[in-house]
């Protein structure tokens, strides 16, 4: 996934690694399990971790799809592909 920043003279490209950012909510979600307090748990309890695995696999067939595309009036333009 990419995200693409062009404003006036100045382009920004972030890249995000999909797997690397799955592996960062799994462990975040498993060190915040482990700090929250039990009435917050429920939430991290409720994803469900499989089936997100699945997902980011099937994003990965769509290479190139650009998700979010919006330009302003002073020429800003911002771009999120996959």
């Amino acid at each position: 996934m990419k995200i693409l920043i062009k404003a006036q003279g100045l382009n920004f490209r972030i890249p995000i690694y999909i797997p690397m950012a799955f592996v960062n909510l799994v462990i975040n979600g498993y060190i915040r399990n482990k700090s929250m307090n039990k009435e917050n748990t429920k939430y991290i309890e409720a994803i469900d971790f499989n089936m997100l695995s699945q997902s980011l696999n099937l994003l990965e067939e769509y290479k190139g799809l650009k998700i979010v595309e919006i330009q302003s009036s002073d020429g800003t333009k911002v771009e999120i592909c996959l």
